[in-house]
């Protein structure tokens, strides 16, 4: 059994590598797409209609690879201690545990992750919603230095708000010290890795503009 942990880590981390080649690839080649999509947008009548961006599962878990590895690592360290008798360090063991396990089902749960009409944005996993006039930009920008490890897609999404203080006083717990994180990378507690989602940058991006009726609301920065 311990042999096949090993192959198994190998086989995934070769898939994941292969899928987060491919996505790149897109995603170089996809310097058009912005204003293609834009162009197709032109005539589309958004009254009355809604779009929610979903996160994917199964492109999550590749996305996310790294961080079930580590899980993975940490559930056979608690299973020793227990093993082993070693009580002293059993405790701290489990908490680390038990934080992955919360970070790593945020991460890979189902669901909206963003909901945009022609009133605003809803982020529901943030329980923050904007409106159009309280948003100041949509930025496209590359994953941050700490993140190159996740695979696929690098691209993040982030909705600037008109007053980021605000915006964070809505946010509670962990919630905010995820925001926190995002404000320090990409300049708002607002952003999204798009990997994972079913949606690309290019194609929130444009469908943002529509809603918010500004054709200059969105900014490649990649």
């Amino acid at each position: 059994m311990s042999a096949v942990i090993p192959v198994v880590a190998v086989v995934l981390l070769a898939v994941s590598l292969l899928l987060r080649m491919g996505t790149e690839l897109r995603r170089h080649r996809s310097w058009e797409d912005l204003p293609l999509l834009r162009q197709s947008m032109a005539e589309v009548d958004v009254e009355g209609t809604e779009v929610e961006v979903v996160n994917k599962p199964l492109k999550a878990a590749f996305v996310w690879l790294p961080l079930l590895m580590l899980l993975a690592v940490t559930v056979l360290i608690v299973f020793q201690d227990a093993r082993t008798a070693t009580w002293g360090r059993l405790p701290f063991d489990v908490l680390v545990m038990l934080a992955l396990v919360y970070g790593t089902a945020r991460k890979l749960s189902p669901g909206p992750v963003l909901v945009m009409n022609c009133a605003g944005v809803a982020f529901p996993r943030h329980g923050v919603s904007l409106t159009w006039s309280q948003v100041r930009e949509v930025r496209l920008t590359e994953v941050a230095r700490h993140q190159r490890a996740l695979n696929g897609d690098e691209s993040v999404i982030a909705f600037l708000p008109r007053d980021t203080r605000a915006v964070m006083r809505r946010m509670g717990g962990l919630t905010r010290l995820a925001a926190v994180t995002a404000r320090n990378a990409y300049g708002s507690p607002l952003a999204v890795l798009v990997a994972p989602l079913d949606l690309s940058a290019e194609e929130i991006a444009v469908v943002a503009e529509k809603y918010a009726g500004r054709a200059d609301l969105v900014t490649d920065e990649r």
